[in-house]
This record gives structure tokens, C-alpha cells and sequence, in this order.
């Protein structure tokens, strides 16, 4: 490469890099636990099988999760931080509660597109999947609670989606605060108006353990999406044809 060459690339990328730099103007650090139902406390009250000590192993690993949302004016990216330098034990728990916890997936919003976009690893490839912004399944209730220092307020919905078992309804709550005027959360629980600190999906629930506005740290803020654009239905036909040939081989 000439140095012509060289000083259009270097001015390309300054370019680029310029036009991606957004002001980090808060960032939150969630874990996942799940709620401790009666039929929970009944199931693994005063047990010591294998099996049981794989879910309490699976339970700690998603209360150390830190599960980041880093947000500026208009954008928003969601992701687990991996830990480094795991043992085999605890690296299999750990990937058993991103499945469980479904944190293996990183998530943009974008307010002025009111677009989700979720980056989804699958057999060695990553696929990006666009969902449009809806609200009009959230009831928005005028009921509070206090998370640390700030008054939330609840919005609830019935939600469908596809399971292994087939179409499974689950009841999701979200706790967000208007103190914070910031319609960004976890995953795909985003465009409220507030900044989401609670949320209850089924007996899955994710906490605000750590909030920081205006961060003076450096903080890296990734808003390139990588992989293939594809629909939510293409997807699941890849994953549907995907366990057919594993079943069949």
C-alpha cells in the first residue's frame, strides 16, 4: 500500500471512528436469580443429589453475572461480560446459567429506529435479528416500590413465545424509574419511561446491582453489529431444521 493509499485508509477509519463515538451517559450492571417460589422451596428444600447441587452451582454463577447495559442519548447495547480464567467446573455452570438465565445474547436499541436488534451466536455462525419497538402489550400500572434510592413504577404483560414445548405463555414485570428519564433496560425490555431496574420474566428475575451516571471511566461502547440480517421466523427454522438433523444423524 502507498502512502496516498495509507492516508485515505487512516482518514476513512478516523472518519468511522468519529461517527460510531457516542457520550456514555449512564451504564448498569444487572445479575439474574430466580424467584423463590413456594413449589421452588418444596423442590430443592434440604437436598443433596448431583442434580441439585448443578442448579445451586448454576444459581450463585448467575447472582456474579454482570450483565451490561451501556446507553447514550439514543443508543443502547446489552451484553454479559465473560469472566476470565475459569475453571472447567465452573465454566460448565457458567454456560449452563447463560442458557437458563437467556444471557447469551447481546441486544441494540435504538430510539430514533425503534428497533431491537438481538446478536445471536448459532453453530458457529451469528445472526442479527430487527424487531420493531411495541409497546401496546404493557399495561402501565400506578403501583410503586422503592429500588434503592429511586421510586419505580410497574408495568406488566402476559407474553407468548416459542419454547421447546411448543407456544408457552409467561407473566413479565418491569420495574422502572421516571427519576432516571431514560426508556432503556435488559434484553429487550426497553422504550419505557424510565430506566428499567427490575425485571420479572416468569420465576426469572434481573436486578440493578450497580448504576452509574456520567461514568468517568473509560467505557467501551460497541454499537457495530455483526453477522447476518435475518428474521425472527428464518431463525427459527434454522434452529427447527438444525435439531431435525441432529435427531436424524
Amino acid at each position: 500500500m502507498n502512502t496516498r493509499n495509507t492516508i485515505i485508509t487512516s482518514f476513512f477509519l478516523l472518519i468511522v471512528s468519529v461517527c460510531n463515538a457516542q457520550k456514555v451517559i449512564g451504564k448498569v450492571t444487572y445479575n439474574a436469580t430466580v424467584e423463590q417460589t413456594k413449589e421452588y422451596k418444596e423442590k430443592y428444600k434440604n437436598k443433596n443429589t448431583s442434580e441439585d447441587r448443578l442448579f445451586k452451582a448454576i444459581e450463585k454463577e448467575g447472582e456474579k453475572f454482570n450483565l451490561e447495559l451501556v446507553f447514550s442519548k439514543q443508543n443502547s447495547v446489552y451484553h454479559l461480560i465473560e469472566p476470565m480464567n475459569k475453571d472447567s467446573k465452573s465454566q460448565y455452570a457458567f454456560n449452563m446459567a447463560k442458557i437458563i438465565y437467556k444471557a447469551g445474547n447481546k441486544f441494540y436499541y435504538s430510539t430514533k429506529e425503534k428497533t431491537i436488534t438481538k446478536e445471536v451466536d448459532f453453530l458457529e455462525n451469528k445472526y442479527l435479528i430487527a424487531t420493531k419497538y411495541d409497546s401496546s402489550s404493557w399495561k402501565m400500572l400506578n403501583k410503586q416500590e422503592k429500588i434503592g434510592e429511586y421510586v419505580c413504577y410497574l408495568a406488566e404483560r402476559e407474553y407468548e413465545y416459542l419454547s421447546r414445548k411448543g407456544k408457552t405463555m409467561v407473566k413479565q414485570t418491569v420495574w422502572y424509574t421516571p427519576e432516571l428519564p431514560f426508556p432503556f433496560g435488559p434484553a429487550e425490555f426497553v422504550g419505557f419511561p424510565g430506566l428499567v431496574l427490575k425485571v420479572k420474566s416468569g420465576t426469572i428475575v434481573y436486578n440493578a446491582k450497580l448504576i452509574k451516571m456520567n461514568p468517568n471511566e473509560k467505557i467501551v461502547f460497541d454499537t457495530v453489529k455483526r453477522g447476518k440480517k435475518i428474521s425472527q421466523k428464518e431463525f427459527n427454522k434454522i434452529t427447527k431444521e438444525a435439531k431435525e438433523r441432529l435427531i436424524n444423524n
